[in-house]
């Protein structure tokens, strides 16, 4: 095998390796997908049951059925009730259906990124042997080519953080903007809230707007914490998300009155203020990554560019 045999398969395992963060971000998805389709399957069948808990109760009414069938609407309601299971039979049936072929389609997503990972093993093999091929030519060209390639290898590895850290901000954002809206919701069920009183609809849709938030919040923590090591060499990304959101479910949950409404409106006033504060940080570092990113191209580029004329000098 010689130079080129040995590029040649470099690049074919490198363009089949290339692909792996597109298996992965799949992968991501189809996982979330399926998680929200099992939700959804559980409460479809929830309602299925109690559809087809209230056709049987028709069928077993002793007296009930008698004064039903005395005023003509037995058949009506019981043929209403069947209709009310067959439906909801069926959206149960259409979410399995879904949930079995998006857990497919996940299946086939792992084979092929385990094939990645194998395709990886091999090329780091190929490569090392690769580099060991050029240090026993012995020449000028061949000592150059290989100092070519640790500094490409080098510029790679940093082109591939830049491109994590740039995936980490786009996460940052989206979240920023899901929180603010989770925020918002909270922030008008919480006046709602304060105006009617004690009302468990208006309550509960309170809550469930500021427990979507704290979700938000420590799934956005993961991702702040992932970007600041990768760029905390560069940048002054905080160890943390400060935000007030981060009490113990707000005094509000054991007391429900208008004082402690008011605490919690001005605490989403302040974290929706943290929240743009956060957003402009990672826009400004989104910025400065693509431009580094830019750099790290240019010199990928250049680099390449002198290795394949050194090889084509010297090996053709």
């Amino acid at each position: 095998m010689d130079v080129k045999d040995y590029r040649k398969e470099l690049i074919e395992l490198g363009n089949f390796i290339s692909s792996k963060e597109q298996i992965a971000d799949k992968i991501k998805q189809l996982e979330d997908e399926s998680w929200e389709l099992e939700k959804k399957i559980k409460n479809l069948k929830s309602k299925y049951d109690k559809e087809q808990s209230d056709v049987s109760g028709l069928e077993k009414m002793g007296f009930s059925k008698l004064f039903f069938e005395m005023i003509n609407k037995y058949d009506k309601k019981m043929e209403k009730e069947k209709k009310e299971a067959l439906v909801a039979l069926a959206k149960y049936e259409a979410a399995k259906s879904e949930y079995e072929s998006v857990n497919s389609e996940l299946d086939k997503m792992r084979v092929e990124l385990l094939k990645i990972d194998s395709a990886k093993r091999k090329y780091d093999e190929k490569y090392l042997s690769y580099k060991e091929y050029l240090r026993g030519i012995n020449s000028r060209e061949a000592d150059r080519i290989l100092l070519l390639e640790t500094r490409i290898e080098g510029f790679y590895g940093k082109r591939q953080n830049y491109i994590k850290a740039l995936e980490y901000c786009e996460l940052i954002l989206a979240l920023c903007t899901e929180l603010k809206d989770n925020l918002k919701s909270a922030k008008f069920w919480n006046n709602i809230d304060m105006l009617v009183g004690r009302s468990y609809i208006v309550h509960m849709s309170k809550y469930d707007s500021l427990d979507n938030g704290q979700r938000k919040i420590s799934e956005m923590q993961v991702y702040i914490n992932k970007l600041r090591n990768i760029v905390s060499t560069f940048y002054d990304v905080p160890n943390y998300l400060r935000t007030s959101l981060n009490d113990n479910k707000f005094a509000d949950c054991l007391f429900d009155n208008i004082v402690t409404d008011g605490d919690i409106d001005d605490k989403i006033t302040t974290s929706v203020s943290e929240i743009d504060m956060v957003k402009s940080m990672v826009e400004q570092i989104s910025v400065e990554l693509k431009h580094e990113k830019e750099k790290v191209d240019e010199n990928i580029i250049t680099l390449e560019s002198q290795r394949d004329e050194l090889m084509n000098e010297q090996f053709s």
